[in-house]
């Protein structure tokens, strides 16, 4: 499951009252049917967390700090398993303080993993990552969930939230505005397509905007975006056509999870 929101929406707050951090100010919360605010040796065995920003004690190398975290669980992952799939081998013996934002980040999500939890709290998975290691984390991700892995993912990356979540909550302001699969998300926005074209004759945006389908329209350099609802592209097509005029470089593009997102978190109707 994954939550989204905007900064200082109640997300990490959120995911620290569940991973027990954080004492809740009401209400319930169990986690395997375990309450978090009393922590027991078996939540921590079948709960691993990843914080948004974690600090290690400087000196120690990253092998030591996975070595380290392996003693406390009775049937942790390999060190060399975590090295290999966090891109962390060639840092094995480097030392925490002299890790880039990337290395450490990467550090802390193989920690959160090491001792096989059967839920992951993630929060701020890939912040910091380039694309390519984005990516082989959440190949590695998704065969930990094939294998039973539990997630529950704080992210701004809609699109890793589309790839790891079968489930998306949104706050907004501390309350759930949303909670539903991406795919279901993605259909509030109705009907609504874009429509990106550059016309071969000049254009009367006013003229655009008066069409019945449309919603708005707006220039960016040389190409048209019209965004609007119902069969828009028929009816743009056919006003092009009645002034003599054709849509080239013409794209429609499908309403997404961002657009879903950004209308529950800025309040644009639905």
């Amino acid at each position: 499951m994954g939550i989204l929101g905007p900064n200082g929406s109640g997300k990490t707050t959120t995911v620290e009252c569940i991973g027990g951090l954080r004492r809740r100010d009401g209400g319930r919360i169990t986690v395997d049917g375990l309450d978090p605010a009393t922590p027991t040796p078996r939540l921590r065995l079948e709960l691993g967390m990843q914080l948004q920003e974690a600090r290690l004690q400087p000196k120690i190398t990253v092998t030591e700090a996975i070595e380290l975290y392996r003693s406390f669980y009775p049937q942790p992952r390999s060190t060399d398993e975590l090295l290999d799939r966090f891109g962390l081998a060639p840092s094995r013996d480097v030392r925490f303080e002299k890790l880039s934002g990337g290395q450490q980040q990467r550090l802390s999500v193989a920690l959160a993993l090491v001792g096989n939890p059967r839920i992951a709290i993630l929060d701020e998975l890939t912040t910091g990552l380039d694309p390519a290691a984005r990516r082989e984390i959440w190949e590695f991700l998704k065969e930990l969930q094939d294998d039973g892995l539990s997630i529950l993912l704080v992210t701004h990356y809609l699109e890793e939230a589309e790839f790891l979540c079968d489930r998306v909550v949104v706050l907004k302001e501390g309350e759930v505005v949303a909670d539903d699969r991406p795919d279901r998300l993605t259909s509030r926005t109705r009907d609504v397509q874009r429509m990106t074209f550059q016309p071969s004759l000049p254009l009367d945006p006013d003229e655009l905007a008066a069409l019945a389908e449309v919603s708005e329209v707006a220039l960016q350099g040389d190409r048209w975006v019209v965004t609007g609802t119902g069969d828009l592209s028929a009816v743009v097509i056919t006003y092009l056509g009645a002034r003599g005029a054709t849509a080239h470089h013409l794209r429609m593009e499908a309403p997404s999870l961002d657009d879903a997102y950004l209308g529950l978190v800025e309040g644009t109707p639905e």
